[in-house]
């Protein structure tokens, strides 16, 4: 579907906490034109578990609009009700997303089994194409490299973004699943070395900043350009330590925020961020 950066996007919030829609359309408008290769809304940076059924219908319908097919757009679906994901991402299917994303179900602890019933029982349901999320340091459980591996003969799910950190996990799933199944980066400080084992990108927060940064350093890898590429993932990775200082998206909402867009502060339970010196220090070095 999408092959270097795909933005995992704020959701901007005005003085009164709603969505602010122009500040969106400005966001988008700017990530296309600086060339990513696909756009992500209301994932975790995207502040989606503070947001109600109605305000993701409205986001979702709003950035369809905008992007009128010139990139994907892909739509967080996750819940720890199978059910929920099911309506969800049917929603964002109709609304014309063009993939959804599943996050692993949360606190729930599932099994394998259940992990394993539970993206195969929404991709029976759901007739789009579907990405798992694996990040255990969100959700308190991983799923393991022979789940996925048993997930990539489903034909509508099209692929992982994985951030366990674990690469042995990786080579795993690489070597496992089908030939066009996909693997994504979902944390920014590996994207190379993940690229390195076959990954087709990253689906990035640091390119909420940085969005021609991320696609470039994705597109020079591709061109075989791989020196250049591991240079430029050892410049971002300085500002990708602050970005991830505090909770994500705590800290790049402020870093869009002091580069000029207007996204507001995080809802709560997540407040703003309280030493900003070293990140704004970054976002000066990498511009």
């Amino acid at each position: 579907m999408f092959k270097g950066c795909c933005t995992a996007l704020v959701t901007p919030f005005d003085k009164d906490n709603r969505v602010n829609f122009k500040a969106l359309e400005k966001i988008i408008e700017d990530q296309i034109k600086r060339g990513v290769s696909a756009l992500l809304l209301l994932g975790t940076t995207g502040e989606s578990p503070t947001l109600s059924f109605g305000e993701k219908i409205s986001v979702v319908k709003f950035a369809v609009d905008v992007v009128r097919h010139r990139v994907p757009v892909i739509a967080g679906a996750g819940s720890n009700d199978t059910m929920k994901v099911i309506e969800f991402g049917n929603a964002y299917k109709n609304l014309g997303a063009d993939a959804i994303l599943v996050v692993a179900p949360y606190y729930n602890k599932a099994t394998q089994e259940g992990l394993f019933l539970h993206y195969k029982t929404i991709a029976e349901n759901v007739n789009c194409p579907i990405y798992i999320y694996n990040v255990p340091s969100r959700t308190g459980i991983n799923v393991s490299a022979d789940t996925i591996v048993k997930l990539s003969s489903i034909s509508n799910i099209y692929g992982v973004k994985q951030a366990s950190g674990d690469m042995n996990e990786l080579m795993d799933i690489k070597s496992g699943c089908r030939e066009n199944f996909s693997i994504y980066s979902g944390e920014d400080a590996l994207s190379y070395l993940m690229l390195t084992v076959g990954a087709k990108g990253t689906i990035s927060v640091a390119s909420n900043l940085f969005p021609q940064y991320v696609q470039s350093l994705c597109d020079n890898f591709f061109e075989g350009k791989h020196e250049k590429s591991l240079e430029m993932q050892l410049k971002l990775n300085p500002l990708v330590k602050e970005l991830f200082s505090e909770v994500n998206p705590i800290p790049v909402k402020h870093g869009m925020n002091y580069i000029g867009y207007d996204v507001g502060k995080p809802r709560l339970p997540l407040t703003e961020m309280k030493d900003t010196k070293k990140l704004e220090e970054e976002i000066e070095r990498l511009k």
